[in-house]
């Protein structure tokens, strides 16, 4: 596949109850992933090139390393929606982050798979990359997690490292990103 190709489309329910219930831990566990990704020695910015935005009331966005190359669509996930919102969007948004397997992959990668667990029923995601493929030895297989010879960073490895989840089924939704 193709580099420019690599993307990764995800819907979520943020006016349903159960997301803003579950809103502030998914928050907190999306920033420790961001810090471990960061302390890996993958650059990580905001949408503006500054530090990831992490905000409880306003969302999560962050991209790579625009002055390296390493860049590409900026990741976002919003809040819950309050009545007003919902009132005026209505529908579940979708989205698609094109990463073109750059290292801040694995971040993406990492967050969309701990919505998956925290947000079950509430949060789809479909991938250019395999289960067992780019989401178990990471996109970006050069980038590794610590001491040399460390095993390459990896969406999987990251909620492994972190929330203690070693072996779980694909949850990704089955086919390719077509939207």
């Amino acid at each position: 596949m193709r580099r420019h190709q690599y993307r990764h489309a995800f819907t979520y329910l943020p006016y349903h109850p159960g997301y803003a219930a579950a809103w502030p831990g998914l928050h907190h566990d999306i920033v420790r992933i961001l810090g471990h990704v960061q302390a890996a020695g993958v650059v990580l910015t905001g949408p503006d090139g500054g530090p990831p935005f992490a905000d409880p009331d306003d969302g999560i966005a962050f991209n790579g390393d625009a002055r390296r190359r390493l860049d590409a669509a900026t990741f976002t996930l919003g809040p819950p929606w309050t009545p007003t919102t919902t009132r005026r969007y209505g529908r579940a948004p979708r989205s698609i982050c094109r990463t073109d397997r750059h290292p801040y992959d694995v971040a993406v990668c990492a967050v969309l798979l701990r919505c998956l667990i925290v947000l079950p029923g509430l949060c789809t995601v479909t991938s250019d990359g395999a289960w067992d493929g780019e989401w178990a030895a990471g996109a970006g297989h050069h980038i590794r997690s610590g001491a040399a010879g460390a095993a390459p960073l990896s969406a999987r490895g990251v909620v492994a490292d972190l929330f203690g989840t070693t072996s779980v089924p694909s949850l990704l939704s089955p086919g390719r990103v077509r939207w």
